[in-house]
């Protein structure tokens, strides 16, 4: 891996207070995510489709000068034969923390107040360390992640399974992150605190599978619990809708028509073939109340959408 800040390259071996260098620094060297790594490692999209997918949006007109900054970050990547960019855009109050499993980055953004390790001490370290180690997870079921954009992009994936597909990848991602975040605890960091570099083991309050135990249900459970309530499997349906419901209608044509009863609530989805898509492109199998989530949540998006005065954009 290589850690980018703007347009340079941030070199690996010195003791930093930069929070990101510093997380990135011990990723790097603890044996705990040897494993994590050589994932990375195998999940990258392959150099030359990496390449294939630079030279097309480096010909798009109106990039912004920070994706041509990212995009340069990448190309050097490649010629370096470096598996994944860590871009690190603390800096900027618009970045996203965020994982392209096509452009094989990471994007490590600002700890906002109320987020997950905000804490002006340590420059908000422990928030930067969650979003750049949950962000590596992902990485590391890279291939995963395209195969379902793949489909998405090719007009063979509904917006029911897609949604499905997604948050199956991010259900195993909290698993993983929990995982390797309590083993950090045998060997961990230092980190610099009111200017003090001392050695801290990672707080138990950032954990996600452990936090998520509400009221009787399963952590699983639980956790989809709070991606449907906090509106995550939302901006997937949206997503669908933006990118790739076009692509669907014109390949689909029966299925279009179904999914446009069902979202005027005129008509059931095959709940079956729902099943079978998630499991094909994940491995996980998913329940029928979650698929009655999503479709619930599909309703609602396209309602919102027809309001008066709302953007029509995300819709189908």
């Amino acid at each position: 891996m290589a850690l980018f800040k703007g347009s340079t390259r941030v070199a690996q071996g010195a003791r930093r207070k930069d929070p990101v260098a510093q997380a990135f620094e011990h990723v790097l060297g603890s044996q705990v995510f040897d494993g994590l790594l050589r994932d990375i490692a195998a999940q990258a999209n392959p150099s030359d489709e990496v390449n294939t997918v630079v030279r097309a949006e480096m010909d798009e007109p109106e990039l912004t000068f920070g994706r041509v900054t990212e995009l340069g970050a990448v190309q050097d990547a490649v010629e370096a034969g470096i598996p994944l960019v860590v871009l690190d855009r603390t800096d900027d109050a618009e970045a996203l923390t965020s994982h392209d499993p096509v452009l094989n980055i990471v994007v490590v953004g600002q700890v906002k107040e109320g987020e997950p390790g905000y804490d002006p001490a340590t420059r908000h370290y422990w928030g930067c360390f969650y979003n750049l180690l949950y962000e590596l997870c992902n990485a590391s079921q890279a291939a995963r992640s395209r195969a379902v954009f793949d489909e998405a992009e090719g007009g063979r994936l509904d917006c029911v399974s897609f949604a499905l597909a997604m948050e199956s990848i991010e259900d195993d991602t909290d698993v993983m992150f929990d995982r390797l975040w309590t083993e950090m605890s045998k060997d961990p960091p230092w980190v610099w605190t009111d200017g003090v570099l001392r050695r801290e083991t990672p707080p138990d309050d950032l954990l996600i599978t452990q936090g998520s135990v509400v009221e009787g249900r399963s952590p699983r459970e639980a956790r989809w619990h709070t991606q449907v309530n906090s509106g995550h499997v939302a901006a997937y349906v949206r997503m669908w809708g933006g990118g790739y419901a076009s692509a669907y209608s014109s390949n689909n044509a029966q299925e279009w028509d179904t999914f446009r009863k069902v979202l005027a609530q005129k008509g059931e989805l095959d709940e079956g073939s729902v099943v079978d898509a998630v499991r094909r492109l994940t491995g996980a199998d998913v329940t029928s109340a979650q698929i009655k989530d999503v479709v619930t949540t599909c309703v609602a998006v396209w309602k919102d959408a027809a309001k008066p005065g709302r953007s029509r954009r995300g819709r189908a």
